[in-house]
């Protein structure tokens, strides 16, 4: 009885108390050895999508009154854990400003990169691909809607899944936040893949996945029934199909992993179909979780290790110290 009492309290000292600042979190553990041949890619990567969630965001009242809020303590935190972790590389897995084209947004990313230890690459989400000119600034701020980045041995895609060629099939407001597509440069890009190499894609959009998103976005749709009366109940539906008849059969048994940014839940989605592994998470709104207000989550994100064609994918939390809380 003594033993399960004083285990309790441990626990509770951890998780409600905050002294869980530098425990580190092993999330799952995927091994990928059954792969034909083991190459020399090792890298240690993140990937955290939604980064406006603690950028720069403006809110309107019912009045039409608006509102700035800024997120520099959590900024500052994430620059602090990820420089502890000695990375390769730190993808943004898109939705990486609130509106695209406002000049402080960009700054605040470019300020927060520069105080990194390690190079920053990026895929554009829907809120960078919202209209023309969000489109123009993600060219001038990044250079490149879509690449391909070898890194220790380690092709990393970079991928653009806002088709923009497909909004002449009228899919309503919510066809760039479902997602229509790869790009024409995104899909010639998986056409040189090289099924010896160690070959790893990015993505905004969970476009392999009609029931992910869904489940990502429950307050337009049901897990068990898709809400019909909304004019874009059948997008993910359609963008998945597109999956699989254009691109899947250009990365079968030549992709690893694939991460995806657009995924606003408590905890990551991973699944492994065909054998490839897919990874989604991205940070929620501070402000939308009591658990975020106290500076004790759910802003979370993933680091990957791999080595020797073996991978561990760890779950890691952004959390404020105590003293630093923001009300």
């Amino acid at each position: 009885m003594k033993k399960l009492i004083l285990i309790i309290l441990f626990v509770y000292l951890i998780f409600e108390k905050g002294i869980a600042d530098n425990l580190q979190i092993k999330q799952w553990n995927y091994n990928i050895s059954n792969f034909n041949r083991l190459n020399n890619c090792e890298i240690k990567f993140a990937t955290i999508g939604h980064f406006y969630s603690i950028n720069k965001r403006t809110y309107r009242n019912l009045d039409g009154k608006e509102s700035t809020k800024y997120f520099n303590d959590y900024i500052n935190q994430l620059v602090k854990d990820l420089n502890r972790e000695y990375l390769d590389v730190l993808i943004l897995l898109g939705d990486i400003t609130q509106n695209g084209n406002i000049d402080e947004e960009w700054e605040i990313l470019k300020n927060f990169t520069k105080r990194l230890n390690t190079k920053v690459l990026y895929v554009p989400g829907n809120h960078e691909y919202s209209n023309d000119k969000s489109i123009e600034y993600f060219n001038k701020n990044i250079g490149y809607t879509s690449a391909k980045k070898n890194i220790n041995g380690c092709n990393l895609y970079l991928l653009n899944s806002n088709n923009t060629n497909l909004r002449e099939e009228k899919y309503h407001n919510y066809d760039l936040s479902a997602g229509l597509g790869l790009d024409d440069n995104s899909i010639n890009l998986l056409k040189s893949l090289n099924p010896d190499e160690f070959n790893i894609l990015f993505i905004h959009h969970n476009l392999y996945s009609s029931e992910i998103w869904h489940r990502n976005n429950l307050g337009l749709y049901s897990r068990e029934t898709l809400n019909t009366l909304h004019p874009a109940h059948e997008i993910p539906k359609k963008a998945e199909k597109k999956w699989y008849q254009e691109v899947y059969p250009l990365i079968k048994n030549k992709v690893r992993f694939i991460y995806a940014g657009d995924y606003h839940n408590k905890r990551p989605s991973v699944m492994t179909k065909n054998n490839i592994t897919y990874v989604a998470s991205g940070f929620r709104f501070v402000e939308d979780s009591s658990i975020a207000k106290s500076g004790k989550g759910p802003l979370n994100y993933n680091v990957t290790y791999i080595k020797n064609s073996k991978s561990t994918v760890y779950q890691r939390f952004l959390i404020l110290p105590e003293n630093k809380i923001q009300k």
